[in-house]
């Protein structure tokens, strides 16, 4: 068993020497928003999802240089998510839930933090409230 771990050690310390900085570089800037960006999301289209404290959520095309493609106007929004049929759900400071254009209002006591996704198109959320809910 030593053996196995002292090798897998090995190889590990090879791989991590084998990366450099300089492999790594910035190779577009999005300049497109006027406060904090809360969270990113890859859509299955390829297109980025990005939400922020603005009370938008802005999708941005690769295949068009990463223009702005299209806002979807929300909440203060905290975290997104996408359902299994390519809903966009976000939750907000305002304890509302947005899944596609249903809105549920008060969904936690206080602020929402984060959404994620569930199989079945289920969501869970957790809050400042000292609660996780999950959604169906």
């Amino acid at each position: 068993m030593k053996k196995i771990l002292y090798s897998l050690i090995a190889v590990l310390a090879m791989v991590m020497s084998s990366c450099s900085n300089d492999d790594i570089e910035i190779i577009k800037t999005i300049n497109s928003y006027n406060n904090v960006i809360k969270s990113l999301l890859l859509l299955n289209d390829k297109r980025i999802a990005s939400c922020s404290n603005n009370k938008s959520i802005m999708i941005f095309d690769p295949y068009d240089d990463y223009q702005h493609a299209q806002l979807l106007n929300r909440h203060s929004n905290n975290s997104i998510c996408l359902l299994e049929d390519d809903t966009i759900v976000s939750c907000s400071v305002e304890r509302t839930i947005y899944i596609g254009d249903y809105t549920i209002p008060s969904a936690h006591d206080e602020a929402i933090n984060k959404v994620i996704a569930l199989p079945n198109n289920r969501i869970a959320t957790c809050s400042d409230d000292q609660t996780i809910k999950i959604w169906n």
